[in-house]
């Protein structure tokens, strides 16, 4: 009897064992794409994709012993490194624009709120760090604050093409001319898109079902995966790449903004600086010439040296702003051959 019994009780921990491993065999991977881009001046980690997509330091969230998979690509200038230091995770660095890099680890069996950085440099000071919330819930979306009963004012304040790209995350994927922000490598340089868009549609390759241009924009921002353009940062565009959540994000009116501004590109971006006003358009041009190597040097030797201090957009930090209304009128500083 005393036999059968310990049988018995070993065949129940067996089939117990096996269904707890089962179950947690059975979470699947999450996956998470960041990059490196700008927020308020300072450097922060930028969303790309699903329920993170265009967010700044999200919020990474796994369930207790999940496995997670972060791809973090290089959206700009300097190194970058993802690091939960909780977990002695550290991912290779990524130095040159568009390099990627990914990390796959295992979240811990308990719920636990976990910190994530960039371990490069000082970047983790200057704003490039999140949490990992690892717990059974998902976290509630805090509620949207009571509007105006007149919102008019605020619905045109954010309505322009700047304020809508800036919501769809279109720059962590994209460079726009126009959008200072967005210098993503991702996804296609959308520069010359009007140009492109004319040839695309006349060659062979072409699967879509748009017949005009206005209609291929609005074919690649509510089904991106209908026609997938052939470069993407110099490899062909992957499906999946570009989120279809855009779609519902944006309202009719917000999409129809964005898609008659990247008709308009490259000279569309002309028109948006303009609206910065008569003084923006002064300083514009009173801006001093540089070759494509020097101003590549100054931007390098700022974004090591000075950003620390006057932000990465030179919008100031602990030292001052350093924006073209206050660095122009007092002149530019004659090298010694000139004198």
């Amino acid at each position: 009897m005393k036999t059968k019994l310990i049988f018995l009780i070993s065949v129940l921990l067996l089939i117990s064992l096996s269904s707890c491993s089962g179950a947690h065999e059975e979470i699947p991977t999450e996956e998470y794409v960041l990059t490196s881009g700008f927020e308020g001046g300072n450097l922060a980690f930028l969303g790309v994709g699903g329920k993170i997509n265009g967010i700044y330091n999200p919020v990474l969230v796994g369930e207790p012993g999940q496995t997670i998979t972060v791809t973090l690509i290089n959206g700009g200038y300097a190194d970058h490194i993802f690091a939960v230091p909780e977990l002695s995770i550290e991912s290779a660095v990524v130095s040159e624009k568009g390099d990627t890099v990914s990390v796959t680890f295992t979240l811990p069996d308990k719920p636990i709120t976990l910190d994530y950085y960039d371990s490069a440099h000082n970047h983790a000071a200057l704003g490039m760090k999140g949490i990992i919330s690892v717990s059974m819930e998902e976290p509630q979306a805090e509620e949207p604050s009571a509007q105006p009963s007149d919102s008019t004012t605020t619905v045109q304040v954010s309505s322009g093409p700047a304020a809508i790209i800036q919501k769809g995350g279109c720059g962590a994927c994209h460079i726009i001319p126009g959008i200072p922000s967005a210098i993503g490598t991702v996804g296609p340089d959308l520069t010359r898109i009007g140009e492109l868009i004319v040839e695309r549609m006349q060659s062979e390759e072409y699967d879509g079902t748009a017949e005009d241009m206005t209609a291929y924009l609005r074919e690649s921002i509510l089904t991106p995966d209908a026609f997938l353009a052939p470069d993407c940062s110099g490899v062909p565009c992957l499906p999946g790449l570009m989120p279809a959540t855009i779609r519902d994000l944006l309202s009719e009116s917000e999409l129809n903004t964005l898609v008659d501004f990247l008709a308009s590109l490259p000279e569309g971006a002309e028109s948006l600086a303009a609206t910065a006003g008569d003084q923006g358009e002064v300083l514009l041009a009173a801006q001093p010439e540089l070759s494509e190597e020097d101003f590549a040097w100054a931007k390098q030797t700022f974004f090591e040296r000075c950003a620390g201090c006057h932000g990465t957009l030179r919008k100031g930090a602990t030292g001052p702003a350093l924006t073209p209304e206050t660095t122009l009128p007092k002149g530019t500083l004659k090298s010694l051959d000139d004198s």
